[in-house]
């Protein structure tokens, strides 16, 4: 395996850049240990011990740092190790790792955010939140249908909460204000009847 780029990060890590073009981050002490240089050979034997030993053990040691914060999803993970320019190979088994113990299930994430958040959010909003934080579609859809029935979930009660709590007077809105007022429940992710079914029972309960 060639080395063809060594690339400082700080005064204590670099990167190594080898010909199949992967990269790996090192601190400078152990590029000297191996004697890796750029324009020169990493043996295999060196390699693999980088990859399972030394990288794979400071991956796990990153992942439980980050967990120790609060619960986190796979893509989370993810994000953080390819920040930190992990190999792919070891990223996916720090990831193995997480999960044959449970530090990390995505499922349970998702069924844990709809029960904390569906007496606030739209079901659109909390499919967009946990898809932003890295959870496949098909885990989202089974969370959804295990926990939204079971949670009692209501859009009209909560856009009706989401209007008191804005001190929305619907005796005294004008158009623009009512239509402001729709905007910012639509881009909340509640639907366009739902809203109107509310401010209607509104303006008959005034």
């Amino acid at each position: 395996m060639y080395v063809t780029n060594i690339e400082e990060r700080d005064k204590r890590k670099a990167v190594v850049y080898v010909d199949s073009g992967e990269k790996f981050p090192l601190y400078k002490g152990e590029i000297k240990k191996y004697g890796i240089k750029e324009q020169g050979e990493l043996s295999e034997s060196d390699y693999r011990f980088i990859m399972s030993e030394v990288l794979l053990k400071r991956g796990k040691e990153r992942a439980m740092h980050i967990l120790q914060g609060a619960d986190k999803t796979e893509g989370q993970i993810r994000e953080k190790l390819e920040k930190g320019m992990y190999p792919k190979q070891v990223i996916d088994d720090v990831i193995d790792f997480l999960m044959k113990y449970d530090y990390i299930n995505d499922y349970n994430y998702a069924v844990s955010y709809i029960r904390t958040y569906s007496n606030s959010q739209s079901e659109r909003l909390m499919r967009e939140k946990l898809r932003q934080r890295g959870i496949k579609r098909d885990i989202i859809d089974d969370a959804m249908m295990e926990t939204m029935e079971k949670t009692g979930y209501d859009a009209e009660s909560i856009i009706s909460s989401i209007l008191q709590k804005r001190k929305y007077d619907a005796d005294n809105a004008d158009i623009k204000e009512k239509n402001r007022m729709i905007s910012y429940l639509m881009r909340r992710g509640f639907k366009y009847d739902d809203i109107l079914s509310v401010l209607k029972q509104c303006y008959q309960t005034d």
